[in-house]
């Protein structure tokens, strides 16, 4: 990668030292952090058990959003109703908890 701005470089090398630096206090391979091998891991808030990776974490994260953006367009485009973009908005919200 390159970039001119020093700004950047500096930012982006202290943001790599921080996690090379929390891989090694916390004992982590990469893997583990990411969860490659789909270990059991706890929700923090819930305390319920999962075993998807950050990857798959994210995916399913941006799954939602497309059919959350592809639903509002729908009503700002096309034929959908107000209450139907509220019932999106509260679908989305449920499956994020």
């Amino acid at each position: 990668m390159i970039c001119k701005d020093t700004v950047v470089k500096k930012g982006l090398l202290k943001l790599l030292f921080t996690y090379k630096k929390f891989l090694e206090v916390n004992d982590l391979t990469e893997d583990e952090m990411i969860n490659k091998l789909h270990q059991a891991w706890r929700h923090p808030v819930t305390g319920e058990i999962h075993y998807e990776s950050i990857l798959e974490l994210y995916n399913a994260a941006l799954e939602r959003t497309l059919q959350a953006m592809n639903d509002v367009n729908q009503y700002l485009y096309g034929s959908k109703n107000i209450q139907d973009l509220l019932t999106v908005f509260l679908i989305f919200l449920m499956k994020l908890e």
